[in-house]
């Protein structure tokens, strides 16, 4: 199965890359079914950086509040410069970091109730990630993406997972 790629937008950038949001969409299927996906980009210097992000994301692959990476390995392409690049595919997170989705509210202030709904799925997340030997060393709002909730039973419209380990 062949999938092509559809550029859709800059998201953004980080230590080891930068990240684009990208449409895949399968040719061989009749319906046209597409999926987003974040796509972190890194060069060659970068590569083992990428690597070990991905060895933890597989690792902690299914734990709560950790973000998906999709496939097993690095895909290798070309950057729009055609220097060679790695790229990570990540489920996207449509609302962004928590960083910009303080931007929705006013003084950039949380209701209390989305403040203890937060706190319980960062410590959830912490769980996961300190449950396999790892730390987290870079805990800020940029890292933490929010996702409209996949439960009907939640009590929160929103869900918080870690972008990196």
């Amino acid at each position: 199965m062949h999938s092509n790629e559809e550029f859709i937008k800059f998201l953004g950038e980080g230590s080891y890359g930068y990240v684009h949001l990208v449409r895949y969409t399968n040719p061989d299927d009749d319906d046209g079914s597409s999926f987003l996906t974040a796509v972190k980009n890194s060069y060659d210097e970068d590569y083992d950086n990428l690597n070990r992000e991905l060895q933890v994301l597989l690792e902690l692959r299914g734990y709560p509040r950790i973000i998906t990476c999709f496939g097993d390995y690095l895909e290798e392409g070309l950057s729009s410069y055609g220097n060679r690049v790695y790229k990570l595919l990540l489920e996207y997170a449509s609302e962004g970091s928590l960083n910009t989705f303080l931007n929705n509210f006013p003084d950039r202030k949380l209701h209390e109730p989305l403040i203890k709904d937060f706190t319980q799925m960062i410590l959830e997340g912490l769980v996961s990630i300190h449950g396999h030997g790892y730390v987290h060393c870079d805990m800020k709002s940029d890292n933490l993406l929010v996702f409209p909730s996949s439960t009907e039973h939640s009590s929160s419209r929103y869900e918080l997972k870690k972008l990196r380990a």
